[in-house]
């Protein structure tokens, strides 16, 4: 995408020279380039001022939001990043097609290819159908990012629960909840503690829980980098930006 020709400050050139030797990007061109970067969806959205997660850039993140209420920190977070970073925002569909070696969003020939980015956004719920590779390619997709030390945020409309998520598998549940900081998980733990009081005052024999059918997995902590010590509380799901603890 070119400068704008019609640019008062550049005449059209993209560059402001500041000497005979020296030259800086017009607005007019930085402009153009972010939303190639962005894409028009972010790109006219506004940004969110102050953001927390502008802290959180190093950190995996599961954002239990919808893009109306995450797209403004997004395109602050990718704007805080520059235009030269190495960074991806992508949906499960196209790690799938990936996965496949189909054509996808991200032009990615297979999985490896995305695990070298250093900072990459993954949208779920595009699927819209029950696939059993599915919950198991994003698993496979994350682990490998997280013995890389890549930074991956999650950002999922809806609970991760078997009753509500196609992508859900206990493996992923567990990895999730081990390496990636979220409100949600206090939320759903509250959630299942007021459904156990209830079947209690009812006389209802306790819900027994699932049993883990894999070994935990130990991932190596970046050198230098403290491992996070918990997650945060969360009152309500369009709340959450605001409980994360900086």
């Amino acid at each position: 995408m070119p400068a704008d020709p019609k640019c008062p400050k550049c005449g059209g050139t993209g560059h402001i020279f500041i000497d005979s030797m020296n030259a800086k990007r017009c607005i007019c061109l930085q402009r153009s380039l972010y939303a190639r970067k962005l894409g028009m969806h972010l790109y006219r959205v506004p940004p969110a001022k102050n953001s927390p997660l502008l802290k959180k850039l190093d950190t995996n993140m599961f954002l239990m939001m919808h893009d109306d209420d995450i797209n403004p920190h997004l395109k602050s977070a990718f704007v805080k990043l520059g235009l030269n970073a190495h960074w991806i925002y992508l949906d499960d569909s196209s790690v799938l097609q990936a996965w496949l070696g189909k054509p996808n969003s991200a032009d990615a020939q297979n999985l490896n290819e995305l695990m070298d980015y250093p900072f990459m956004v993954l949208r779920l719920g595009v699927v819209g159908y029950k696939n059993v590779a599915l919950s198991g390619v994003i698993t496979e997709l994350l682990m490998g990012r997280l013995m890389a030390f890549k930074t991956t945020w999650i950002v999922s409309p809806r609970p991760l629960a078997a009753d509500t998520c196609l992508e859900y598998s206990d493996e992923l549940d567990n990895l999730l909840r081990r390496h990636f900081e979220s409100s949600s998980w206090k939320y759903q733990k509250d959630k299942d503690h007021f459904h156990e009081e209830r079947r209690e005052k009812l006389n209802l024999p306790k819900k027994q829980q699932p049993q883990d059918s894999w070994e935990e997995v130990m991932v190596p902590q970046k050198p230098g980098k403290k491992k996070s010590n918990g997650t945060v509380a969360n009152a309500k799901t369009n709340d959450i930006l605001s409980q994360f603890k900086l």
